[in-house]
């Protein structure tokens, strides 16, 4: 299925991935064999994840042996007990990671792939 609005048109969801278990600070949420395959035929992202205590999330992002962190909710610590939402574009040639920031439970977190806008 996909949705249109004249010369715009967006691909349905791919695939949904889902984590939920208790996690430590500093742990990279997604498994490396899930993350090295995320990428392929996706554009983008969309990550909706809660959680029981304060925490901040940040995606990984991996090219080769270079590293970069870009910190989701500006850097800011996401609400307790709440549903959060983010979509990010992913490129071909990285592999993506979820590292969590914090001490406590993950209530839930799903990462669904998209084909993008074409």
């Amino acid at each position: 299925m996909a949705i249109s609005n004249e010369n715009v048109t967006i691909r349905s969801i791919k695939r949904a991935r889902l984590y939920k278990a208790p996690v430590s600070s500093g742990v990279e949420m997604l498994s490396e064999d899930i993350a090295s395959v995320l990428h392929t035929e996706c554009s983008y992202f969309t990550l909706s994840c809660s959680f029981s205590i304060s925490a901040r999330l940040a995606i990984v992002r991996k090219v080769g042996s270079d590293e970069t962190i870009e910190y989701l909710n500006s850097g800011g610590n996401l609400p307790v007990n709440a549903l959060s939402l983010f979509t990010f574009p992913v490129d071909s040639s990285e592999r993506i990671n979820i590292r969590f920031y914090g001490n406590g439970s993950c209530l839930s977190l799903i990462l669904t792939e998209h084909g993008g806008i074409y």
